[in-house]
């Protein structure tokens, strides 16, 4: 009998790259996929690891997709889209797609909201759309704010900006939502101090969370960026 085979799926970048001792980041996803792989084949199920922009990959031969470090998304936002849709036809994808392409967009905060769910004040500001910057940012009624995408990753065009500074966020605003929807944020200051909480929630219960910390002058938590990262 042929055991199953659950794809893990990564990025073009991170599916054969030789790794040393000294490369700590790609060593810490080469870490994580092992473990991963050694729970999954105790259970009798064989893994590969394969890049989701493979168009040689045969999907349909998968008995699960679990995606791993495809950190390229936000770069490729409509290709990763389409490429999460089309596994709803060939394979389990875990989560759902459904899921998924609703978690890559941070529009999903207004359906958090909708819910009754308490969210950082944010403002979207639509792709094509140039907003009255002066009630945009005197709504948050803040000192500072983020600017950001609504999709994106590891920090990527991500600006703490002064409210004052009406120019910068002007030329800012103007030159992203060219090309994408942006979503601004009263900074959390509390970030620099306590740090960024995540809950893991699995079947339906919190199993674990982890603290990220930026490093000392910084704001970014991820670890691109210096951030620190433990259990909490």
């Amino acid at each position: 009998m042929v055991s199953p085979t659950i794809a893990l799926v990564t990025e073009s970048r991170y599916v054969d790259q030789p790794c040393t001792e000294d490369q700590w980041y790609l060593s810490n996803i080469f870490l994580e996929d092992r473990l991963l792989s050694e729970s999954l084949q105790s259970l009798g199920h064989q893994t590969e690891r394969v890049a989701w922009s493979d168009v040689e990959v045969d999907w349909q031969r998968y008995h699960g997709v679990v995606i791993r470090t495809t950190w390229d998304y936000y770069e490729r936002a409509h290709e990763f889209g389409r490429w999460v849709a089309d596994r709803e036809l060939d394979s389990k994808l875990i989560n759902s797609p459904s899921t998924i392409l609703w978690n890559i967009d941070k529009h999903y905060l207004r359906d958090l909201e909708n819910k009754g769910i308490a969210i950082v004040p944010t403002q979207f500001i639509e792709k094509g759309t140039l907003p009255n910057l002066d009630t945009l940012l005197d709504s948050l009624d803040t000192e500072e704010a983020v600017l950001k995408p609504c999709v994106s990753g590891g920090a990527y065009h991500t600006y703490r900006l002064s409210v004052r500074d009406r120019t910068e966020w002007a030329r800012l605003i103007t030159d992203l939502t060219a090309n994408k929807s942006m979503m601004i944020q009263p900074f959390q200051k509390h970030i620099l101090t306590e740090g960024e909480i995540t809950l893991v929630v699995m079947n339906g219960k919190v199993t674990h969370g982890v603290r990220k910390v930026a490093k000392a002058g910084d704001y970014r938590v991820q670890d691109d960026h210096g951030g620190r990262v433990s259990s909490h």
